[in-house]
């Protein structure tokens, strides 16, 4: 999803031809369910993007970075002679 337009993810609201009976949207549970997609989706994205701009901060691979206790940390690759 990261890097792509809005627009290439389709949207069809109340489209009889693709779905021919429904029961409603529930109102309220509609905001729920679509806002915690939408949260969701939003989480994913930043956390893409802001290990891309620490990865680079950070003078390491994006790859390389992790995501722990609310930080970005650069993931320490295990080197001869290292113990278990």
């Amino acid at each position: 999803m990261v890097g792509r337009a809005v627009r290439e993810y389709p949207l069809h609201p109340g489209d009889t031809n693709q779905v021919s009976f429904g029961r409603g949207t529930y109102a309220s549970r509609s905001a729920v369910v679509g806002t915690g997609a939408l949260r969701g989706a939003a989480d994913t994205i930043y956390r893409e993007r802001a290990r891309i701009f620490a990865g680079f901060l950070m003078e390491a691979s994006p790859k390389d970075i992790t995501f722990e206790e609310g930080k970005f940390k650069v993931r320490r690759h295990r080197q001869v002679g290292d113990d278990d």
